[in-house]
Order: structure tokens, then sequence, then C-alpha cells
């Protein structure tokens, strides 16, 4: 589901809720069949993402309407998808992830900065698939957390 929202994203520049919030239930039931731990962890890396990106896009939008701009830089989508990050990574390896997915789509950002000012193509409107960055975060917890590519 991770993979699928970031192809989603890229091409599109959306992510869908029936991916984020499937998949989010999708996990959350897989955590219950697990028991009563896992659901609990679970749980608590999906309020975790919440209480991180919720304030952010609020933020955001904010901050988007006083300038006059259409849409924040960080949208509802991503949200859903941080949710999506925390349920499935879980606590407490679902904080690491979704750091790990801001550094990398704040690096990114820079370096799309960096590239169009050098290049004197700079414009407000540039976007970029922050989805994208949010999945790598959630793979790279889920593989340190052994739960992804288990090597021997």
């Amino acid at each position: 589901m991770l993979i699928l929202a970031a192809a989603y994203d890229w091409q599109r520049r959306r992510i869908p809720d029936w991916l984020t919030l499937a998949g989010a239930v999708a996990a959350l039931a897989g955590a219950a069949w697990e028991g009563r731990a896992p659901l609990g962890a679970a749980i608590m890396g999906g309020l975790i993402a919440l209480v991180l990106f919720g304030p952010l896009y609020l933020l955001g939008l904010g901050w988007s309407r006083a300038r006059g701009q259409s849409a924040p830089a960080l949208g509802f989508g991503d949200v859903k998808l941080a949710l999506l990050v925390g349920v499935v990574c879980r606590w407490p390896a679902a904080l690491p992830a979704l750091l790990i997915g801001v550094l990398a789509g704040g690096l990114a950002a820079l370096a799309l900065l960096l590239w169009h000012l050098a290049r004197n193509t700079y414009r407000q409107d540039i976007a970029l698939p922050y989805g994208v960055f949010l999945t790598l975060g959630g793979l790279a917890g889920l593989w340190a957390d052994g739960l992804l590519l288990q090597l021997p």
C-alpha cells in the first residue's frame, strides 16, 4: 500500500483516501490478529502520526490561505499517508520512520530549490510529491524493525 501510494502521488500529485484508509484498516486488522500489544502499538503509531502531521497541515492551510494560494504544500492526503505509515510501522518504530520521511522530503525540497535557483527557473508553484518521501521513511522503519526484507 505504501509503494502504491508513492507511485500514485508521483504520477498524479494526489493520494486517494481509498488507498490510505484501506491500508490503515488492513494494518490495524493484521495487528489485531497478532494480539493486544501489536494492536496497541499500531494505534499508538497512528496517533503519533496524526499528532505530528495534523497541526502541520492546519498551519500550512492557514499560511496558504493568508497568502492567497489555492492549496497548502502539505496536503491532507499526506496526513493520511503519515497515518498509514504510523499504523504499519507501529510504535516505537513509527517515530523514526516519520522522521526519516520528513528529513528525506526536506533534503529533496532543498535540492529542488537549489536546482531551480541555479538555473533561474524558480517558481512558487513547484510541487514535490511528498508521499514518496513518507513512503521511503515507512519502508525504512519497516526494514529497521525487521518486518521488511529480513536478511540472514
